[in-house]
């Protein structure tokens, strides 16, 4: 199983979408010591912002090595009461998690 050190909330996302999805970068380079609960709880949760939410999606798509997200990711890509955004992008790491 994943070593989970990194504590995503000590990378907190800012609500900017280009600063969010730098933090996500930095997640990714910290695999595989990310803590892949708190990315799937930020993503699944509304009161976050859709910016911290899309970063989180992609951070899933690059590290989640056991799939455990899938479920989460493939609701989100399908659910018609998310954003385009929001299902673009659980759409595509989704993809990305079941090609390796």
């Amino acid at each position: 199983m994943m070593d989970q050190n990194v504590n995503v909330a000590d990378t907190p996302f800012t609500g900017d979408f280009e600063e969010d999805i730098e933090i996500a970068k930095r997640l990714i380079a910290a695999h595989p010591k990310v803590n892949l609960r708190q990315l799937m709880t930020i993503a699944d949760d509304r009161k976050h912002s859709e910016s911290a939410r899309i970063a989180s999606i992609y951070t899933l798509g690059f590290t989640d090595d056991h799939g455990i997200s899938k479920t989460i990711l493939a609701r989100l890509a399908h659910d018609p009461a998310e954003s385009h955004d929001i299902r673009d992008h659980a759409a595509e790491a989704l993809g990305y998690l079941t090609s390796r």
